[in-house]
């Protein structure tokens, strides 16, 4: 006699998109950013790219000091417009929180640049990611002094390559704090913000299965 038991199957595919924070678009300069600026980007829009369909599962916020929407006549690298770090002095912080809104949505913050608009400012600053539901501290980067020079790649700034990834349904927050250098607190800025997201789409199904394990059939729901 064959006795078959009816075992519960979870499959899936994964669904992943990405978005870009240029800033570029009609936007007054010197205004402070939106706050529902970047939320929940899910088509091209003016100030973003996107890939694969966006990020539809991620909010952010901007807090933790003044941003502010700039078009700079100074930096050929932020001509259409750059996310600008108000009031940055020394031992500022600025915060850029990505809220997740779905359990099996999972973060990747890939990066951004620094740019400066006036020659010779200088600037150093750690760059850190906390994790927002228990304030630990998940990744950091120290980038010493810079000088503001137009005729290098973003003015001289660095490139601040982070490629954290992050736990299924946690949000986390991009804390800047600056540390050092002699420029400007109102000449600074950061472009090209880069994040991801990636979700599990579940499908359930129903298998048949045998004695000894083996699967015989299966039917989907």
């Amino acid at each position: 006699m064959k006795v078959l038991l009816v075992a519960t199957l979870l499959s899936g595919s994964v669904l992943a998109g990405s978005t870009r924070i240029d800033g570029d678009g009609e936007r007054e300069t010197n205004v402070s950013i939106d706050q529902s600026f970047g939320d929940f980007i899910s088509a091209e829009q003016s100030g973003f790219k996107v890939t694969d369909g966006g990020t539809p599962n991620i909010g952010l916020s901007w807090a933790g000091g003044s941003w502010e929407y700039h078009k700079w006549g100074g930096s050929p690298y932020a001509k259409g417009a750059v996310m600008q770090i108000e009031g940055a002095t020394v031992g500022a912080q600025h915060v850029l929180r990505f809220e997740v809104n779905a359990s099996d949505c999972q973060l990747t913050i890939h990066g951004f640049n620094f740019i400066g608009d006036t020659e010779g400012d200088s600037y150093a600053y750690d760059v850190a990611i906390v994790r927002s539901s228990d304030r630990e501290v998940v990744h950091s980067q120290k980038f010493g002094e810079w000088v503001t020079d137009h005729g290098k790649a973003f003015s001289g700034a660095p490139q601040v390559v982070l490629g954290f990834v992050g736990e299924p349904g946690q949000s986390y927050e991009l804390v800047l704090k600056r540390t050092g250098g002699e420029g400007n607190a109102h000449n600074l800025a950061i472009d090209n913000i880069l994040y991801s997201q990636e979700r599990k789409k579940l499908f359930k199904g129903e298998a048949l299965v045998g004695i000894g394990g083996i699967t015989v059939g299966t039917r989907t729901k």
